[in-house]
């Protein structure tokens, strides 16, 4: 019984030594990528996992195919970044300005994009199952194609959206303003095809 204690004791230091080994330079390096990126505002296909970015100015920053999963970006200035194909799963962008933004192709699922100022955003082929767009402003972005399945777009602004063939099946839709979007295609909440602006 002692043996098998102490054994399992054993097994759980070396356990957390090896993982405290092994996270410490990760975070090391996280921390030198947030730094470039801070500095050059490019950081192309950078593994920037769980990083906080709250409240960074990101103007023009190109993050393609950047892995920014559950990271912090609430309150960060995005206008104009390019972040095609990054993954955002899980990431924080709440009040963040992402003014004409490329997020093409980006997984957004279960993001926080809650008070998020998308205006003009290219959103074409988005991932966003899920994500938190509660009050964001999406006037005049394009999310044609994009998969909101899901999504909460409680109070969004979607004025004058382009929504072409998107899909919003189950999406929350309440009290958002649709004035003038194109849903030309689009599959609504209730899983119908509309023909708004076809």
């Amino acid at each position: 019984m002692k043996f098998k204690m102490k054994l399992k004791i054993l097994t759980t230091s070396v356990f957390l030594l090896a993982f405290g080994c092994f996270s410490s330079p990760s975070q090391a390096q996280n921390q030198q990528l947030v730094q470039k990126l801070l500095e050059t505002k490019e950081c192309r296909n950078c593994d920037l996992f769980g990083v906080s970015l709250t409240n960074a100015n990101l103007t023009r920053a190109i993050l393609g195919e950047a892995i920014l999963t559950t990271a912090d970006l609430s309150g960060a200035n995005l206008t104009s970044a390019f972040l095609r194909e990054a993954s955002l799963r899980y990431s924080n962008l709440s009040n963040a300005t992402l003014i004409q933004a490329n997020l093409s192709s980006a997984v957004l699922t279960l993001a926080s994009l809650n008070n998020a100022n998308l205006n003009r955003a290219d959103l074409r082929e988005a991932y966003l199952f899920d994500a938190n767009l509660i009050g964001a402003n999406l006037s005049r972005a394009n999310l044609s194609r994009a998969n909101l399945l899901s999504a909460d777009l409680t109070g969004a602004n979607l004025q004058g959206a382009l929504l072409f063939e998107a899909n919003l099946k189950n999406a929350n839709l309440t009290n958002a303003d649709l004035t003038g979007a194109n849903l030309c295609n689009a599959i609504m909440p209730d899983g119908s095809k509309s023909l708004q602006g076809c």
